[in-house]
């Protein structure tokens, strides 16, 4: 959503028209090689896999826009009380987890944040589901 009010601003305000394609690299690639202005990717590891398969994608003009932030997405009215990072580390808390598309380590960062081994051991004790991407993640949690 936010790329699209980004084109949108950027539209009215030069007149381009822009059009944004997204989905499964797959899906866009080839035609990214031939005629993409720009490719915008969530995270680093992202990145790193479209300059690979992308031979002639200038490294000079690649910048880091944004800090992501991570979070933690809780059930309606929050019945296990979850406020931060550690409350998820409970026994009695399930847990999934995005592990793949441009999400790939991201729970481990989380967990180690703080420089504390148990965390991590505490955090893959609770996890029950490890979701491919945010919309297979999205299904299961709505299923």
């Amino acid at each position: 959503p936010v790329i699209k009010e980004l084109a949108k601003k950027f539209e009215e305000k030069t007149k381009e028209k822009v059009t944004i394609v997204a989905g499964p690299t797959s899906s866009w690639i080839d035609k990214a090689k031939e005629d993409a202005d720009l490719i915008y990717s969530g995270n680093t590891s992202m990145m790193d896999d479209f300059i690979k398969k992308i031979p002639n994608l200038s490294l000079e003009n690649l910048n880091v826009l944004n800090v992501r932030p991570s979070g933690i997405i809780v059930r309606p009215n929050n019945p296990k009380n979850i406020k931060n990072f550690e409350d998820i580390l409970k026994n009695d808390v399930n847990i999934m987890v995005v592990d793949g598309a441009g999400q790939v380590g991201l729970y481990e960062d989380m967990a180690l944040k703080s420089g504390k081994r148990e965390n991590l051991v505490k955090l893959r004790k609770n996890i029950k589901v490890y979701a491919k991407n945010s919309k297979a993640a999205i299904d299961e949690w709505n299923n």
